[in-house]
């Protein structure tokens, strides 16, 4: 792997993990999440005018994704909320790809 690319990757990783942990140091974990996925969605905002537009038949998927991370987020503000840290932040984070494998075998056929 290429020095940089494993910096970058180390960074994502890095600010995924500080984000989350900003969301549990808030009393109010759901106002948190909240704030930082509109964080994230107004810098998301301001590169839009410069990429091209999602084509037509990908706007279901997007809006089934948007449902879902809406729904992500809202579960992990009451995981964080619950529970402690080191024990929510693992667990939110095992479970998506648990779905996506589950899923992939019962609703498109994948193998594993």
């Amino acid at each position: 792997m290429k020095l940089g690319v494993l910096v970058l990757v180390l960074a994502a990783a890095l600010l995924h993990a500080s984000w989350n942990l900003l969301i549990k140091s808030r009393p109010n974990t759901h106002l948190a999440a909240a704030s930082v996925y509109i964080g994230a969605g107004l810098l998301a905002a301001v590169t839009l005018p410069f990429l091209p537009q999602p084509a037509a038949t990908s706007w279901p998927y997007l809006a089934v994704s948007t449902v879902t991370e809406f729904a992500y987020g809202v579960l992990l503000a009451a995981a964080y909320r619950a529970g402690d840290f080191s024990h929510a932040y693992p667990l939110m984070r095992g479970t998506a790809p648990l779905l996506v494998a589950i899923g992939s075998v019962t609703l498109i056929g994948e193998r594993l």
